[in-house]
C-alpha cells in the first residue's frame, strides 16, 4: 500500500473512535438523565394511644349514614409510600393510575385539613390476614386521621434527586373508586412528566353491607 492509502486508513479509524466516543457519550448521558424511581409499600397496627388508623386500606366515611353506603358511598383510600428517586435530576409526581381504571389527579386526591373519620369492615380475607400477622385481629370499625399523624404525599410534588419522599396518600372517591379496588394485590402506576413506573402494591377492600333500615334500627 502506498503512504496515502496509510494515511486514509489512519483517518478512517480515528473518525471511528470519535463516533463510538459519541455514542458512548449519549448513551451515558441519556441513562444519567432517565428517570428511576423504587416504590416501598409501609405496613404497620394502628396504636390505641396514639395514631388510630391502619393505612392501606379503602375506607368507609364514617360521618356518611349507612343507608347510603349501597347507594352514593364515600370512600377513601388511604395508602403509606416510600417513593425513592434514583435519578440525577429531580421529578415531579403528576398523578397516579389504579389497576390502570382509576386516575388520581388534584381533583380527587385530598389534602387532610381537619380529621378524617373512617370506617373499615373487614372481608375474610384481611380478618385473617391480620390474626396471623399481629397476633389478633385489628380493630377498625372507627378510625380518624389527623393532619398531623402523618407526612403526607400530594400530586405535583418533587422530589429531589438521590432523595426519597415519604407519606400517606389520600383519595376520595365513590362507586368508581370502590370497583377499582381489588381486595389484596393491586397495581399502582406513579406517572411523572417522561415516565410511567408500575408496582404492586395491598390494599384491603372495606365491605359495604347491605343492611336495611330495620336492622340498622334494631342495632
Amino acid at each position: 500500500m502506498q503512504t496515502k492509502d496509510y494515511i486514509t486508513i489512519s483517518i478512517s479509524i480515528i473518525a471511528l473512535f470519535f463516533s463510538f466516543g459519541s455514542l458512548l457519550f449519549t448513551f451515558l448521558n441519556f441513562r444519567r438523565n432517565t428517570t428511576k424511581l423504587k416504590v416501598e409499600q409501609i405496613n404497620f397496627a394502628p396504636n390505641p394511644f396514639g395514631v388510630r388508623i391502619t393505612p392501606n386500606k379503602l375506607f368507609l366515611d364514617q360521618k356518611q349514614s349507612p343507608d347510603l353506603w349501597t347507594v352514593v358511598p364515600i370512600v377513601y383510600l388511604i395508602i403509606y409510600l416510600k417513593i425513592f428517586n434514583l435519578s440525577h435530576t429531580g421529578i415531579t409526581i403528576s398523578n397516579f393510575i389504579i389497576n390502570d381504571e382509576f386516575l388520581v389527579s388534584r381533583i380527587n386526591s385530598k389534602e387532610i385539613k381537619e380529621e378524617l373519620s373512617l370506617t373499615f369492615l373487614a372481608s375474610d380475607r384481611c380478618y385473617t390476614k391480620e390474626l396471623e400477622k399481629y397476633s389478633h385481629a385489628v380493630p377498625m370499625s372507627a378510625s380518624s386521621l389527623n393532619t398531623g399523624d402523618f407526612n403526607f404525599i400530594n400530586i405535583g410534588d418533587r422530589i429531589e434527586p438521590k432523595s426519597s419522599a415519604e407519606g400517606i396518600i389520600v383519595v376520595l372517591g365513590n362507586w368508581n373508586l370502590y370497583n377499582s379496588i381489588k381486595d389484596g394485590e393491586n397495581k399502582l402506576t406513579i406517572v411523572t412528566p417522561d415516565k410511567k413506573f408500575n408496582t404492586n402494591i395491598e390494599i384491603d377492600k372495606t365491605v359495604i353491607p347491605n343492611l336495611s333500615k330495620d336492622k340498622l334500627k334494631s342495632e
